[in-house]
């Protein structure tokens, strides 16, 4: 359809189909279509915006036209799409005139490769078997809880790719468990040996807001959001519960949050 779309409004004729057999036949008809750049552009755009891009828009069309008439750079053109203000919104472009602006759920791969990353821990997920750092029973239970957690899928037949984008039931109680999980491994009492320790609440504190959470001290926010969970370790402690226990549950808090698992501007 895009090919198509491309060919007669913007390329001012048809293209010729390409004639033979095999994949490498389709593969190089594919390479070779006038619309090969823009539809990779479009489909990152997809992904980074969970949501529809529009086609026609200029920006990226611009972008698109960079990554053909550049070899092909596929680390370049990401660079310009994800700066770029059909991904920011930073000014008006097609594609929010079109669609708007969709402020996503942090889908499986995203998610898991966030929090990874933030916490230093590589395949937090087992997205990879055999990847994880965490004894074989933990591991397959954080795998099985990060699959309640939607991902970027593809269905036979369909152009586009399957983005869900709105939080549900399954996918916040699945992510609260996995974070659960994931506390009662890496949060300890002030002699455990543990990424985070009742040692230093204050610390750890700063860590989820800053880290965990991903906002800068520069954000307004993270004071607010650090006072909230400050109130929630205190809160816990105030019914009985030991400091360790209060701090996982901090860690919870943190790590399930909105702000924690969206994705979005």
């Amino acid at each position: 359809m895009w090919g198509r779309e491309l060919s007669t409004v913007e390329l001012g004729g048809t293209t010729p189909p390409t004639v033979g057999f095999g994949i490498g036949t389709l593969a190089e008809g594919m390479a070779n279509h006038p619309a090969f750049g823009r539809a990779w552009v479009r489909k990152l755009c997809m992904f980074a915006n969970s949501g529809r891009c529009a086609f026609d828009d200029p920006e990226l069309a611009r972008i698109a036209t960079e990554f053909t008439d550049g070899g092909l750079n596929f680390k370049h053109m990401m660079r310009e799409l994800l700066s770029s203000p059909i991904v920011t919104f930073w000014e008006p472009t097609q594609t929010w005139r079109d669609y708007g602006v969709a402020v996503s759920i942090a889908r499986r791969e995203d998610l898991c490769a966030r929090i990874g990353s933030r916490l230093g821990i590589e395949d937090i997920c087992e997205l990879r078997e055999g990847t994880s750092p965490f004894p074989n029973g933990i591991n397959r239970q954080l795998a099985g809880l990060a699959t309640g957690v939607p991902a970027t899928q593809y269905v036979r037949g369909a152009v586009d790719s399957v983005f869900v984008s709105d939080p549900s039931l399954f996918s916040f109680s699945a992510t609260e468990r996995f974070c659960s999980l994931l506390a009662s491994r890496i949060v300890a009492g002030p002699e455990g040996e543990s990424i985070f320790t009742t040692d230093d609440v204050a610390g750890a504190l700063d860590t989820f807001v800053h880290t965990v959470v991903g906002l800068p001290p520069s954000d307004p926010q993270a004071t607010t959001l650090r006072g909230l969970l400050l109130e929630h370790y205190e809160a816990v402690t105030a019914t009985g519960e030991n400091a360790e226990t209060a701090l996982r549950s901090t860690f919870v808090v943190a790590c399930s949050s909105p702000v924690a698992t969206s994705s979005g501007l």
